[in-house]
């Protein structure tokens, strides 16, 4: 077919430009202040789209895909994948590629760890003999994973079965850090794949590419907890509907909030995805929040870090990893990027934290920080928040990670305690800048001193820092030990970039024990309706009035169940809320 002529906007760029920065130059000089603040607020984004817009589509680096094989990877075994990935690099060779660094990188990793050898893939803890295809020992005790603190299903010992091995999900992870160069290492802290607000087919909702010449796989995450978020048209039907973790909440039943987490993971994993986007545990603050119908802990604190816990479990019991979410106050969609949600450390430690709590005793993978301020800072920058409430105080060992734009800065955001920035097309971590600076070492930041109202100082485990590429390498390491910890790492079905596209547009999830379990959440969540006939109804002098026939009352003036409703019944709502429309609901409110 003859050549399509390239869109306006691709083949006149500057044009896009200079019009964007005519209007800026105007909404700065001309209107009063008030004026030009409205006015740079919507023109922010839409030079933002026009920018991404002219950008080429991003592509994985050269010879990324071709590393990992470029065909699906077997399921079912984490050393299955890894070993075959690592014979796959090796064999490429072709110097200075996505496979093989060239001599003077190979010379800087040969130095910063002497007891790896690149060439053999060994190393002082290996857990693998070098070269061999023989897969690791299996764990010590059935179901589990020595240092990762989650069960494990396949048996694998996840942390033998990379050639260098270690004792820990921590240690494991700093190696592998301190072997990256620093763009590999810039990987793990920032996704790919959107342009603009726009989502091509084939990349997940976020996607981290990962390093091939380690071995290490790449991250897929998807929307949400209650389902594989559904994008595009043929995945309808492909995944289970869930009843909403509101619903969920209302069970009061943890063995049903554990099932319902592991029945979502596996669906991910049949669709590719490694990373759940969920649970989202909020306490209701706004009635009419449009998210309120996603928080699972309702309005009751206690209720939703039991639950938090049960579901976190079930998820991570499939080798994906949870994201509980969105820390902190997220109370409302209206002005929530700029909302400030101002609340005092009792009422913080008392209503607030505890379903994240619960979720960082039982070992989740990761923290989503919120789209609003808290006390004046943006959660996703605030060192009170991130360094000494949730690192040191709850003892949090995996990696924060944003919500989509809510990254207000660069290296000083992460400094302040995020690890990774989502979707990342934004651009905010430079790995440059982030390995070119060092790490707090006191892990709380200076403006974080803390109060006595809740203990004193750094009451956490000693915090999960790299030892190479200064605060950049502090970060990817705590991504690393993250994912490994929750076993995201233990099998990969295909690479974000290269070949996801048929798993993720084509596997068919559902199943029909997970609708019927859908079913049973779904029912269990109903407890304030009974359709049953109470007795007889007063009627007469006794009544005050005589009965009326209608729905739920006979001729006889008897109560008759109150479902099904007869043909031309009405339904009286009563509430100030009945007419108010919810305002907004985030991405992660979607699915099925």
């Amino acid at each position: 077919p003859p050549a399509r002529a390239a869109p306006p906007w691709r083949r006149h760029p500057c044009i896009i430009f200079s019009s964007f920065l005519l209007l800026t130059a105007a909404a700065v000089c001309l209107p009063p202040l008030a004026v030009r603040a409205r006015l740079l607020l919507v023109l922010r984004p839409g030079a933002f789209l026009a920018w991404q817009l002219a950008l080429p589509p991003f592509q994985p680096p050269a010879g990324y895909c071709e590393a990992f094989g470029a065909q699906r990877l077997p399921l079912g075994g984490g050393v299955v994948v890894w070993q075959g990935v690592r014979r796959l690099a090796e064999g490429l060779g072709d110097g200075g590629s996505e496979a093989e660094p060239d001599r003077e990188t190979r010379q800087d990793l040969d130095s910063a760890d002497p007891d790896l050898d690149l060439e053999n893939g060994s190393g002082s803890g290996s857990g693998v003999s070098s070269g061999s295809d023989a897969a690791p020992a299996l764990a010590s005790e059935a179901g589990s994973v020595p240092g990762v603190g989650m069960p494990a299903d396949n048996g694998v010992d996840v942390l033998a079965a990379w050639p260098w091995g270690g004792d820990s999900a921590d240690s494991v992870a700093a190696r592998l850090v301190d072997n990256m160069t620093v763009e590999e290492a810039g990987r793990l802290v920032q996704g790919v794949g959107w342009r603009a607000s726009v989502l091509p087919r084939g990349w997940y909702v976020a996607s981290v590419l990962g390093v091939p010449r380690l071995s290490v796989p790449s991250l897929h995450m998807q929307d949400a907890a209650h389902g594989f978020r559904t994008l595009w048209p043929e995945q309808a039907g492909q995944a289970t509907a869930w009843p909403c973790l509101l619903a969920l909440g209302a069970t009061w039943d943890a063995t049903l909030a554990r099932a319902y987490g592991a029945g979502v993971a596996a669906e991910f994993r049949a669709k590719g995805a490694n990373v759940l986007l969920g649970p989202s545990v909020n306490v209701h603050r706004v009635a009419r929040n449009g998210r309120n119908a996603e928080y699972l802990s309702g309005e009751e604190p206690s209720l939703g870090a039991v639950l938090t816990a049960a579901y976190v479990r079930g998820v991570q019991s499939e080798n994906v990893a949870a994201v509980v979410k969105h820390f902190a106050l997220n109370s409302q969609e209206t002005f929530r990027n700029s909302g400030d949600s101002v609340a005092d450390e009792r009422t913080l430690w008392e209503v607030y934290y505890p379903p994240f709590q619960a979720a960082v005793e039982v070992g989740v993978a990761s923290v989503m920080c919120a789209y609003n301020k808290i006390n004046g800072t943006h959660a996703c920058g605030s060192r009170a928040l991130l360094l000494r409430d949730l690192r040191g105080r709850m003892g949090f060992r995996g990696w924060v990670m944003s919500d989509w734009w809510a990254v207000h800065g660069g290296a000083n955001v992460a400094a302040a305690g995020v690890d990774q920035n989502l979707p990342g097309n934004d651009g905010w971590f430079d790995p440059d800048e982030l390995a070119a600076q060092a790490e707090d070492s006191s892990g709380q930041g200076d403006d974080a001193a803390p109060p006595a109202v809740v203990g004193q100082g750094w009451t956490g485990p000693e915090p999960v820092r790299g030892r190479r590429h200064g605060l950049l390498g502090g970060m990817a390491t705590r991504v690393l030990a993250g994912a490994l910890r929750s076993g995201a790492l233990t099998s990969q079905s295909c690479t974000a970039g290269c070949n996801c596209g048929p798993l993720m547009l084509q596997a068919v999830a559902s199943s029909p024990g997970h609708r019927a379990l859908a079913r049973q959440i779904a029912g269990a969540s109903v407890v304030l309706l009974k359709n049953s006939a109470p007795g007889p109804m007063l009627s007469g002098s006794a009544a005050g009035d005589r009965p009326e026939t209608g729905a739920g009352v006979a001729s006889g003036g008897l109560r008759t169940p109150a479902l099904p409703l007869p043909p031309g019944a009405r339904v009286v709502l009563l509430g100030a809320a009945c007419d108010a429309k919810p305002i907004g609901g985030g991405g992660g409110a979607s699915a099925g």
